[in-house]
């Protein structure tokens, strides 16, 4: 290994994953507000249940995941613009 090679925590990394955690709880919330409108009972044997919940968080985190993930790829792009000119 090269000894002079150090890794050093970078303030901009830090805020980029304070982003990206505040990104991926804002949408994972609004996916779940939006799949409440869902009729589980028409999918589910059970919709009240343990399982069913367990079903629309894991839902809700994938689809928040995207949504914060495209949401970021966006605000990245949106930064390299000023590259154009």
């Amino acid at each position: 290994m090269n000894p002079d090679f150090t890794l050093t925590p970078s303030p901009v990394l830090a805020v980029d994953g304070i982003v990206f955690m505040a990104f991926l709880l804002a949408s994972t919330y609004v996916v779940w507000w939006a799949l409440g409108i869902v009729r589980w009972d028409k999918l589910l044997f059970d919709p009240t249940g343990p399982q069913a919940r367990w079903l629309r968080f894991i839902l809700a985190l994938i689809g928040g995941f995207w949504i914060a993930l495209c949401l970021l790829l966006y605000l990245a792009a949106a930064q390299l613009l000023h590259l154009l000119a």
